[in-house]
């Protein structure tokens, strides 16, 4: 056998063995993100070139620095940082089902975490860093919440429950999982935690709007997410605006009018709300402060989306 043939099999072999259903996490590698004067803080997911992907900036410089985090890893999305900001989780296709991964932004470390018998979405860690909560479908069915450690092991399901499910997230104390739930409107629900295992679920939007993408803060007082009105609904307008409430559901109000808002998120410090909103050149990520001042623009190239911001890292001054 020629040494080009020998090289082609190992090659599908290769393909086979990382696509079989059930397969063991595997481990791949990619250039460090090195953490110098650049102070990479802001990781999102970017369409440019044909290629959805997860890049990571300075906040303060967006597309000046730039760069693509995970080239070679096919198409990948949902990032979240670690507690400490080292390790980056995100969701890529690159086996074939849409896995969790995480990235060692020091070592350029690879790891899927889940087995490739589903797709997964939108994974978190908790607040003591012990556990990831993430989406598992196996479609046609509608995605349910697991949990797994860190490292991908003790994975187990979670919450069912009823309807379509979106970001589940833990709150800061770690004592609930809130979600976006449809019941049959998408809603925003708390899924308390009763030794380790779901108990009961509570409805914090208690209103017939679509409430969307929750996001808490890091004292636990607030929720960030995307409204569209019921009047807005009946009218057949999808669009999004960002509004916050208190954490028992309490004193919704409009935070930020803009056309098309999704996927906001709570700095870690507290400081910003970061989020993705349809303008002129596409989607783009956007800070603002949480009482509605200082809306500025960080991204300007590609479509961008669900962004976040590193934990313990500086902020734009």
């Amino acid at each position: 056998m020629s040494e080009r043939s020998k090289r082609r099999r190992q090659a599908i072999t290769r393909i086979v063995r990382s696509t079989l259903p059930g397969s063991r996490p595997g481990v791949r590698h990619v250039a460090p993100i090195r953490d110098d004067d650049t102070r990479f803080d802001l990781a999102y997911a970017s369409f440019r070139s044909g290629q959805r992907s997860i890049w990571i900036t300075n906040s303060g410089a967006g597309d000046s620095i730039a760069v693509a985090a995970l080239p070679g890893i096919g198409r990948s999305f949902d990032p979240a940082w670690s507690v400490d900001g080292s390790t980056l989780l995100f969701i890529s296709d690159v086996d074939g089902h849409d896995n969790v991964h995480s990235l060692d932004l020091a070592t350029g470390t690879v790891t899927r975490l889940t087995p490739n018998d589903a797709d997964h979405r939108n994974p978190a860690m908790s607040p003591d860093g012990t556990s990831i909560v993430y989406l598992r479908a196996r479609w046609p069915q509608p995605p349910q919440i697991w949990m797994m450690d860190p490292d991908g092991t003790n994975a187990r399901p979670w919450f069912a429950g009823p309807g379509y499910k979106v970001r589940p997230t833990f709150r800061p104390d770690g004592a609930s999982i809130t979600a976006q739930m449809d019941t049959p409107v998408a809603s925003i629900h708390a899924v308390t935690v009763d030794d380790g295992s779901a108990g009961a679920l509570i409805d914090l939007s208690r209103n017939a709007d679509e409430d969307t993408y929750p996001s808490w803060s890091p004292d636990g007082t607030r929720i960030v997410f995307a409204k569209t009105e019921r009047a807005d609904l009946a009218a057949g307008i999808t669009t999004k605006q960002i509004w916050t409430m208190d954490g028992d559901g309490s004193n919704p109000r409009p935070l930020v009018t803009f056309s098309d808002v999704r996927h906001p998120m709570w700095s870690a410090d507290g400081e910003w709300i970061v989020f993705d909103a349809e303008t002129p050149m596409g989607r783009q990520v956007h800070f603002v402060r949480p009482d509605g001042t200082d809306l500025r623009r960080v991204t300007s190239i590609g479509d961008n989306h669900t962004a976040t911001l590193r934990p313990i890292r500086p902020r734009p001054s």
